[in-house]
């Protein structure tokens, strides 16, 4: 998407270079993959611990970036997704196997 278009959006696009937009697209990008692909694969389960913790870090500097310049209206939705990125690194600790344990999608009980 061009800047312009996008500064619409995201107001801070105006304000940054257009590698640290694309570059932080990619994380997200990476992020995305690092907790989805080894959930569905079966495979590097490690990952997606390191995954939700690249994501609550962008998370936490996301906030403090929007409530340093004034933009406390997006911080809401930064709010949830650092939830969600936290506990999915609670979930894969040993406390948070320990209430769900082992479940696996897709396998049966008996399997």
């Amino acid at each position: 998407m061009p800047v312009p278009e996008m500064s619409h959006i995201l107001p801070w696009v105006a304000d940054h270079p257009l590698w640290f937009t694309r570059s932080l697209g990619v994380i997200d990008i990476a992020g995305g993959i690092g907790i989805l692909l080894p959930s569905l694969f079966r495979r590097v389960p490690k990952l997606i611990r390191y995954a939700a913790i690249g994501c609550a870090s962008k998370q936490v500097v996301a906030i403090v970036y929007h409530l340093t310049q004034g933009e406390p209206g997006i911080v809401p939705l930064n709010i949830v997704l650092l939830t969600l990125s936290l506990f999915i690194i609670w979930s894969r600790t040993d406390a948070g196997k320990a209430l769900f344990g082992n479940r696996s999608i897709g396998r049966s009980a008996s399997a």
